[in-house]
């Protein structure tokens, strides 16, 4: 089961959130999941921005990381 940590809405209305300590994000829109390269930046996509779009609040937000990441997974 992946660990969904430090789920926050950025400023510039970016979702930041980490996955067994790996940095994600959507872009600035909310849309797409991009992953954190070795410089720092979101620029490696890992889901369309068309295929998720992030909720509003953040217990929303973590309910839906956790459906997405551990879809499909039993405990």
């Amino acid at each position: 089961m992946a660990r969904i940590e430090a789920v926050t809405k950025e400023k510039d209305g970016r979702w930041t959130w980490l996955v067994d300590g790996v940095a994600h994000a959507t872009n600035k829109v909310g849309n797409g999941i991009f992953i954190e390269d070795e410089y720092g930046y979101f620029n490696k996509q890992l889901v369309g921005t068309c295929d998720f779009i992030a909720c509003k609040t953040v217990s929303g937000m973590r309910r839906k990381l956790k459906s997405w990441y551990n879809e499909g997974e039993t405990e």
